[in-house]
This record gives C-alpha cells, structure tokens and sequence, in this order.
C-alpha cells in the first residue's frame, strides 16, 4: 500500500507484513519512489555524526545541504531495465544491422524501429531533513563509500553560543 501514495514517512506508513504482500501489486511500469534513508545518529560530544544508508547511488546522486539550523539530504537515481525474449532480441539485432545510422549514431533508433517486451524505469528519490542546532558550518564534512553516506557535524563552542540577547525598545 506504501506505493499508492508519493511520499511516505516512517510514521504514516510502518513496514508491515499487510504492506509487503501488496507492494508490487498497484505500481506502475514507471514510477518515482520517495523513500526516507535510515539513519544512525552518534552524539561524540564534539560532534554528531549521522550516517544514512543509499544504496544504489553515486557520489554524484547526493546532495546536502545545511541552512537555518535544517540539515537536508537529497539523493536520486534513475535507473533503467529491460527485459527481451529471445525473438525480440533477434528481430531487434536485423533492425540495428540493416541500419547503417542505429550503428554509427549515438542516438537511439527512431520509435517506429524499436520493439520493447518489458521496459522498466525507476526513479529513486531519497529525502530526509533534520533539524540541527549550534553547529560549526565550515566544519561539516561528508563522505560516502559503498552506498553509505557519512556527514560528521562539528558542534560549536558552548561559549559562544548566545542563549539569548535582550533589545532595547526605543
């Protein structure tokens, strides 16, 4: 049931043995997928350090960002499949050998020439925000290995931090 509606959270929509047995049954045959990558919090006591599991994407997939005390996370991919039966496979070899262009361009082959069994296409969208207070904005730095986003977050100085500031009405 997760996929029939764009956006899920954690809380709206918990993984369940009810959501598992129709999550196939209503998705399109392409179709965008919001998911919130599960994280892992660790307070240092000098920093924070969050890391947040995407699997299935690259470096250049992710973006981060940090402003008014938010930290954002935001991945995409898109990703795309095909599936032929071996008579498509051959018909789809005549049409791109008799075709001196389909071979000598980049280009994919005019619509009229292409003959699909199954083509999926899947986009992949991950989105989490977090609010993250008295943090040292030139001191984040982030890394990401084997589908594993690291972001370690410097704390600021507890004596710098101004509690609050009195104004004075004039």
């Amino acid at each position: 049931m997760r996929n029939l509606f764009p956006v899920s959270t954690d809380f709206a929509f918990p993984d369940s043995t009810f959501d598992n047995f129709f999550n196939g049954l209503f998705q399109p045959t392409a179709e965008t997928q919001v998911k919130l990558p599960k994280v892992d919090i660790e307070d240092t006591g000098k920093a924070y350090i969050l890391t947040a599991d995407l699997p299935g994407m690259t470096k250049k997939d992710i973006s981060i960002t940090y402003a008014n005390d938010i930290l954002t996370i935001g991945a995409q991919h898109k990703e795309e499949t095909e599936e032929k039966s071996p008579e498509a496979n051959t018909n789809d070899q005549k049409i791109s050998n008799n075709s001196d262009v389909a071979e000598k361009s980049s280009k994919a082959p005019a619509k009229e020439e292409r003959h699909f069994i199954r083509k999926e296409r899947t986009n992949t969208v991950y989105s989490r925000q977090f609010v993250v207070r008295n943090i040292q904005r030139d001191g984040i730095e982030a890394s990401f290995e084997n589908g594993v986003l690291t972001i370690t977050l410097p704390k600021q100085d507890p004596d710098a931090i101004q509690a609050s500031q009195r104004i004075d009405i004039k």
